[in-house]
């Protein structure tokens, strides 16, 4: 953040004339606000919680109160560093942006004027979260949802829970994970048959829709998101005046103060005993859901940025005018075309342009049309010198590219042995080889000071690439723990060690890979994504699946050893009238033979990209049970995003890159019923058209490919 913070404050006094506001956050924002005021340019620092003074103090307290002792790490325990830091923040910005009343008051309690502090809002995704039509009958239901911690003040909402009316036939049930040290103080309470505890859901939209009220009684917070989502899904919120809730009391919900526990019990039980009350705010509560939107948090935000800028040029001159509207940079102020450099790994420039599907596949797809790449060299990894001899004595040639109004060309050193050696110094002497012959291709092209995009980690660490302006090592996939890469585990590990010595640039397509990776040079997440124009009508399918028995289940991909084999056997078994698809490449001939002699499983070949779109269209619902290891948690999943794309409900084994992929993915947990979630994702049911090209257009691959340029092209 402290390196994003320097870029962007040095960014801003470059170009000046293009900004009308500046917009910060937390951990990233001093020397931005700085720059900005220099520049005569109003900055605006968000504030997502209340001072973090107050918050500290607060969460401290109760802390004492409950005998908790927070783990290091945590962002509420005492961090006289960090509160420091952001005291200069909130100083260096021209204004606050503060989410709530509550988070107001902690800034004038500590001496801010009020002018210096902007109210905006947040909101919710008005196409996710929505109220159902017809409740179903029932008991009473409440739910709390989100991070349980001392703060949230679940012990608050189950202790009013069991001194209400609903507590005798009602529920509760509990959506989230617990921190460390908080059990034993919820313990007693989920003994108590009207209490269930889940760890966590996929599907947040669907279980506020089938609650009666949302139970937020925190202590310290700025303005939980989950509060807008309860009254987008109909949910009535009973949250303490702390939690920064945009609710009516009595009219479109409860307010009670933080730790206030008869006030909630009182409130649970007034909705519980009259059903008509129920109603009528439930009523209230979705006629009002429109200004909750965040369309409707855009346009607030939009005014405390135009509020900004006419008080600084008031400041700046009292005779001044207010500033005219904010507009968007010209095209004219696009950036200038530059030269790059794009290396393989394990694949080359004619097996990606033959299979444009896989990751750097898309990449490459992009990079030769983009118009902010000038001259582009593509180079092949270190290929066998004799195969490819005899290759071209035979007449096979590799695939023309594509025309271009820029230099481009393709590279492929060759060499004696197939593969690498091991160790170091191999990795150093064969890599220097490879770099000296990318240089010279690079020269030939008439590239100028190119940045380089590589997939390969031996590349980046090991090549000399003086002559290169820029570089950032793409990672897709965790080297260290791929299957049939055994030999060099230690050498990826020494791999990326070097990589972090030398400070370059790294964008990985998961959190959990790009903190393996754990760069000390600019770090990005951009996971994968989908090409619009594939997942449009007209749809085709093939032959055989016409009249396969239903519910039609797919799975698409490589077939491999992290097959979770015993959750497709499950699933096979609770849908024994059904089909399960398996389509793609083998990687692992075991695992497919284990896989057809599972009754009513189905091993394809790989089809054509249209055919599976088509076919992804038309079951019933898509899986991926994946077993949960290294190489899974570091992946992105491009058959979730494409099974999203195509509109189907998933189901999928819950790892850290599938999560908030989409509500209609449903996650199952390790040691969970995966027969159970895919009737979970039956049950959801296919997106409407509407979302689905929602979700197609902020998942496309050119917006991805967008943000990995942007990084490259770091420089200038």
């Amino acid at each position: 953040m402290a390196y994003h913070d320097l870029r962007v404050a040095s960014h801003l006094r470059r170009n000046p004339s293009k900004y009308d506001v500046v917009h910060t956050w937390p951990g990233g924002a001093l020397a931005t606000a700085r720059a900005a005021t220099e520049v005569n340019i109003p900055c605006l620092r968000e504030v997502p919680n209340t001072h973090t003074e107050n918050a500290y103090a607060v969460v401290g307290r109760l802390c004492d109160e409950l005998g908790i002792e927070l783990k290091s790490g945590n962002s509420h325990r005492l961090n006289l560093p960090r509160l420091r830091h952001e005291e200069e923040e909130y100083a260096a910005a021209y204004r606050l942006l503060v989410p709530s009343d509550h988070v107001a008051k902690t800034f004038l309690d500590r001496g801010f004027s009020p002018d210096k502090l902007l109210r905006h809002r947040y909101g919710f995704d008005a196409k996710s979260f929505k109220p159902l039509p017809q409740r179903e009958e029932g008991p009473f239901r409440a739910v709390f949802l989100g991070g349980i911690g001392p703060r949230k003040g679940l012990h608050i909402a189950l202790t009013a829970w069991q001194r209400s009316t609903a507590h005798a036939e009602g529920r509760f049930s509990i959506y989230g994970r617990v921190e460390g040290g908080y059990e034993p103080v919820l313990e007693p309470f989920l003994k108590d048959p009207s209490v269930a505890m889940h760890e966590f859901t996929g599907d947040p939209a669907g279980v506020l829709q089938t609650s009666d009220v949302l139970t937020l009684p925190s202590f310290e917070e700025g303005s939980a998101l989950v509060t807008y989502e309860a009254q987008g899904a109909g949910a009535i919120p009973l949250v303490s005046s702390a939690a920064g809730a945009m609710c009516e009391d009595g009219v479109t919900g409860f307010v009670h103060e933080a730790g206030d526990v008869e006030a909630l019990a009182r409130h649970i039980s007034a909705l519980n005993d009259n059903p008509r009350l129920l109603a009528k705010m439930r009523a209230e509560v979705i006629r009002r859901r429109d200004t909750l939107t965040w369309d409707a948090a855009a346009e607030c935000l939009e005014a405390c940025y135009e509020q900004a800028r006419e008080q600084l040029a008031r400041a700046s001159s009292p005779r001044a005018s207010a500033p005219p509207p904010m507009q968007r940079v010209a095209n004219s102020s696009a950036p200038e075309p530059r030269d790059l450099v794009f290396t393989f790994w394990h694949e080359t420039w004619s097996d990606s342009h033959r299979r444009q599907f896989m990751t750097p596949d898309r990449l490459v797809s992009t990079l030769l049309i983009h118009p902010e790449v000038k001259g582009l060299l593509l180079a092949d990894p270190f290929r066998m010198g004799p195969t490819q001899l005899i290759r071209r004595l035979q007449g096979r040639k590799p695939e023309p590219l594509p025309p271009r109004p820029f230099p481009t060309a393709v590279v492929s050193p060759y060499r004696w042995r197939r593969q690498d050696g091991t160790g170091e110094a191999f990795l150093r002497h064969a890599y220097a080889a490879y770099d000296a012959r990318i240089r010279e291709a690079a020269r030939d092209l008439g590239l100028r000071n190119p940045a380089v995009i590589t997939t390969n980690p031996f590349y980046a660490a090991y090549g000399p690439l003086e002559w290169a302006e820029d570089i950032t090592y793409y990672a897709f996939d965790d080297w260290s723990a791929y299957d049939g890469h055994t030999r060099w585990w230690p050498d990826y590990v020494r791999a990326y060690g070097e990589i972090r010595r030398r400070g370059q640039a790294v964008c990985a397509v998961s959190q959990h890979l790009l903190d393996i990776l754990d760069p000390t040079g600019p770090g990005l997440v951009v996971p994968n994504g989908v090409v619009p124009e594939e997942w449009q009508p007209p749809w085709r399918v093939p032959e055989w699946f016409k009249d396969l028995p239903g519910p039609t289940i797919l799975y698409t991909g490589a077939i491999h050893a992290r097959l979770n084999l015993a959750a497709v056997r499950e699933v096979a078994e609770r849908f024994s009238g059904g089909t399960i698809l398996f389509v793609g490449p083998v990687s692992h001939p075991e695992v497919a033979s284990r896989l057809s002699q599972i009754p009513g499983v189905q091993v394809r070949d790989a089809l054509p990209r249209d055919l599976i779109a088509g076919l992804t269209r038309s079951v019933d619902c898509c899986i991926m049970p994946h077993l949960r290891n290294p190489l899974t948690e570091s992946m992105s999943p491009l058959k979730v995003y494409e099974y999203c794309a195509a509109g189907r409900p998933v189901a999928a084994s819950d790892i850290a890159p599938v999560r908030g992929i989409h509500g209609h993915v449903v996650l199952v947990p390790e040691g969970g019923s995966f027969a159970d979630g895919v009737a979970r994702a039956l049950a959801i049911g296919p997106m409407s058209e509407e979302d689905r090209q929602a979700f197609i257009r902020l998942n496309s691959w050119r917006g991805r490919h967008d943000e990995i340029l942007r990084l490259a092209f770091r420089a200038r």
